[in-house]
């Protein structure tokens, strides 16, 4: 080992120390802040689904696969260690596996150009935000885009170095990364999207030079086929509890269809976020999987398989495309700048918000500064017989395709920030090294013009206005939405001085947020400040006449006495009678009104 490469590893090993005790603090940070050790959106779903598991449902139901089976697995072995030991120790294996990625990051890395972009890629991935919030949370994207790196990192070792024969290592590393890649998939279904485009790229890479045809192709065609074996024996077994148990002919998920159509519809603009008019509830994974299938059922007027209920909701979404090309084109394009855009876009849990409020993580990049690094490392890469960066290239592009193909999310992009590591590290190795040596390493100038252009485009591309008009709106109702939930955790923790305080800083983001507001007005009232919550209700009331919370709420403070009421129930009788016409089956506000003094037969 040269004296450069074994600098270049302690460099790298001081970069993923630095990252262990970021994890540290902000895994610290996270679990005090209001709803840090409370499991939220599909937490819930992928909790329910390991405790099934440990009861001995190890087939996780007798319905098609909702969701990835992937996470539910992973989580089963922990759950005996009880709340929240089980959060803790399922945040502190997953920060262990954010730095394992950054460490096959960083070999990888060392492959595409040398031992200081290896060092470079450890730093970048170690030290990239994101990363440390999603270690915070119960879902499958931190385990998922490790095994897609380990996949990739797999194939990178399957290629023999120039001039050298295959050997035994080479096979047994090809079978790691199919079965590695068909695991990813199990907890990011779009990773099947990858395996040809691997199988291509292997085909290729293991190509001989010498021969008639059959000679030079077929050790590429060898190894793809052990690959594809791989992944298969992987995959399959998922497409065969689909049919065996549920009767169903899904290949690992049902919910493919509803996720297409969410983000090619006549009304998306580039995030989740479902017509109105269509009628599927998205409050939580139960309803959201219950409506998908009743409003598919109501439409086509019959019961409908899993199956059926994907294809349905797919054929809607092509037909969109199909008939509004103009208006699919200028949507993709805005799903395109979405995906590179600096802000991650809430799939549930706020990742700016967390970030943001964390001081170990506030100042960590972001994908903007990944993104003007890769976009400055690629012509800076030799690309002349480098399969590791052909690989990583041809997956990155794949993997942003798919996601536009569908809708942006954080969850979504993040796996495209470890396929952008290895060469956002070659642009920082080379910066290093012109800062230090102030030489370009042997790097032609017109390699460094088209590094800076790139880096510029970067630039642009962070400091460009918001994708689309809509685009400000939504972040700051995301905003206010994250700090809702944590007023309604501080609530329910019996602070409601810290919830009001969440809940006026959401409500600075966007005033008319509903759930803030109602929030806000019970802590008022628990702070034994009636007239002013009554005050917000009042102006909420109207604005909002088909949902019973604010009127509900304002009848109790008009009925209660002082401190936490008024004691005035005659300004209770307007709300009283809206909430009958809601629900004319109300006995409690029917009683009220009786003792108001307004007979039954008024009552309408």
């Amino acid at each position: 080992m040269s004296a450069g490469s074994s600098r270049a590893d302690r460099l790298a090993w001081a970069g993923l120390a630095l990252g262990g005790l970021l994890r540290l603090l902000h895994q610290v940070h996270a679990a005090g802040t209001p709803c840090g050790l409370v499991p939220r959106g599909n937490a819930l779903g992928f909790l329910e689904l390991a405790h099934g598991i440990l009861r001995g449902d190890l087939l996780l139901g007798d319905q098609v696969l909702f969701y990835g089976p992937l996470y539910p697995y992973f989580l089963a072995p922990f759950l005996p260690l009880g709340d929240p030991a089980t959060m803790l120790v399922v945040r502190a294996v997953q920060a262990l596996l954010g730095l394992a990625t950054a460490w096959l990051l960083w070999r990888i890395a060392r492959r595409v150009s040398g031992p200081a972009a290896g060092a470079a890629a450890a730093w970048i991935y170690a030290l990239y935000g994101p990363g440390l919030h999603f270690e915070t949370l119960l879902v499958a994207t931190t385990l998922s885009t490790f095994l897609l790196v380990l996949g990739l990192h797999e194939l990178v070792r399957a290629v023999p170095e120039r001039g050298a024969a295959p050997a035994r290592r080479h096979l047994i590393a090809i079978l790691v990364a199919g079965v590695a890649l068909g695991l990813s998939a199990w907890g990011r279904g779009n990773v099947v999207l990858l395996l040809p485009v691997a199988a291509i790229w292997l085909l290729l890479a293991r190509r001989g030079t010498e021969g008639g045809a059959w000679a030079r192709w077929r050790p590429g065609l060898v190894a793809t086929a052990w690959l594809t074996l791989a992944a298969s024996a992987v995959i399959l077994p998922v497409t065969a509890r689909n049919a065996i148990v549920a009767g169903d002919r899904v290949l690992m998920v049902s919910q493919g269809g509803i996720n297409f159509y969410a983000g090619n519809n006549q009304d998306s603009r580039g995030w989740f976020e479902l017509p109105e008019e269509e009628g599927v509830v998205t409050d939580h994974a139960g309803a959201y999987e219950a409506n998908t299938r009743a409003v598919a059922e109501r439409n086509l007027g019959r019961e409908l398989r899993p199956s059926e209920v994907d294809a349905y909701w797919f054929g809607l979404g092509a037909r969109w495309l199909r008939e509004n090309p103009r208006e699919a084109l200028a949507l993709w394009g805005i799903k395109l700048r979405l995906l590179l855009h600096r802000f991650e876009i809430p799939n549930y849990n706020n990742a700016q918000v967390w970030l943001d409020g964390d001081p170990a993580t506030r100042r960590l990049p972001r994908f903007d500064l990944l993104l003007l690094l890769a976009l400055a490392g690629l012509p800076l890469v030799r690309w002349r017989g480098n399969a590791a960066a052909a690989l990583f290239a041809s997956i990155a592009l794949a993997y942003a395709g798919s996601v536009v193909l569908f809708y942006v999310s954080d969850r979504y992009r993040f796996p495209l920030a470890a396929l952008l590591t290895p060469f956002a590290a070659v642009a920082l190795a080379h910066a290093v090294t012109l800062v230090t040596r102030r030489v370009a390493d042997g790097t032609s100038r017109w390699r460094l013009v088209l590094a800076g252009l790139g880096a510029a485009a970067g630039l642009a591309i962070a400091l460009a206005p918001s994708p689309s008009a809509d685009f400000d709106e939504a972040r700051n109702r995301w905003a206010a939405l994250e700090h809702a939930r944590r007023g309604a955790c501080l609530e329910a923790a019996g602070d409601p001085a810290g919830a009001l305080a969440c809940y006026e800083t959401g409500l600075a983001r966007q005033s008319g947020h509903v759930n803030g507001r109602l929030g806000q007005a019970r802590s008022l009232r628990a702070l034994g400040r009636p007239a002013e919550a009554a005050e917000i209700l009042e102006k909420l009331a109207p604005l909002v006449p088909t949902r019973r919370e604010p009127r509900e709420l304002l009848v109790r403070l008009y009925f209660e006495p002082p401190p936490l009421g008024l004691g005035e129930p005659e300004r209770a009788r307007p709300h009283l009678e809206a909430l009958l016409r809601l629900d004319p089956s109300d006995s409690a506000a029917r009683t009220r009104l009786e003792s108001l003094g307004v007979p039954p037969s008024l009552q309408q």
